[in-house]
């Protein structure tokens, strides 16, 4: 039996997505992407049209995630706003950007708000050439995780519901990756999950991830797929 205590660990996440450009209570002329879907393995229900769900500022510049996390705590203090902000990537067919996640938003109107407050702290936006409405990208997010380890290897996130992380043996490229879910999803008995692939470092060491997200998720369902997937990793 494990003695289950949480910790906060610096991590890595790679993820699909489709995004859309938002054009709507924005800084003008700015570009900004929304993605409205960011668990596609997973079904789930169209959400709220009143809340965002997952907001992309694209910068000028490629800020580092230093810079992104100082000004999002000094936006927080002068706004009182309640948000998670991430430095990230994104990856397209046509490019890479640089940029911030938000999320936990109350609604639409914090967005421009929190935009004012980046420019504030002098981090510039880039602005908007794109008239692409939809578009699939791939997204490397640069964060901290609130993890509890519930098995050796396997953890639970404390910080977002349904997220849940077991460690595979080395870095897997994101096709290799891919082909590996399909695989999995086929010979899969359980509810629908959705499927990233990250790192954390822990333990002085750096170590490669599953992020496996499912409502049905618990300690039995993750040792599962865990076992699924090692499996068919070589």
């Amino acid at each position: 039996m494990m003695n289950n205590k949480e910790f906060e660990v610096f991590g890595t996440l790679d993820k699909e997505e489709t995004l859309f450009v938002l054009n709507d209570k924005i800084l003008p002329k700015t570009l900004v992407f929304e993605g409205i879907e960011p668990f596609p393995g997973y079904y789930h229900e169209i959400p709220d049209e009143s809340m965002p769900v997952y907001v992309y500022l694209i910068l000028a510049e490629n800020y580092t995630w230093e810079d992104v996390m100082r000004a999002t705590q000094l936006i927080k203090a002068e706004t009182q706003l309640n948000f998670e902000a991430a430095k990230c990537y994104i990856k397209t067919k046509q490019q890479t950007y640089s940029a911030v996640r938000l999320r936990h938003l109350k609604s639409y109107d914090e967005v421009a708000v929190i935009q004012e407050g980046f420019v504030k702290n002098e981090m510039a936006l880039m602005e908007s050439k794109i008239r692409t409405e939809k578009t699939s990208a791939i997204i490397k997010l640069i964060k901290f995780f609130l993890l509890e380890e519930i098995d050796k290897g396997v953890y639970i996130d404390k910080g977002e519901a349904f997220h849940g992380y077991f460690e595979i043996p080395g870095k897997l490229k994101w096709k290799a990756f891919e082909q590996v879910t399909t695989n999995v999803r086929y010979n899969w008995e359980g509810s629908q999950f959705d499927a990233a692939i990250g790192t954390i470092y822990k333990d002085s060491e750096l170590k490669d991830v599953v992020r496996i997200y499912s409502p049905k998720i618990d300690e039995a369902y993750l040792a599962g797929l865990k076992g699924k997937y090692l499996e068919r990793i070589k």
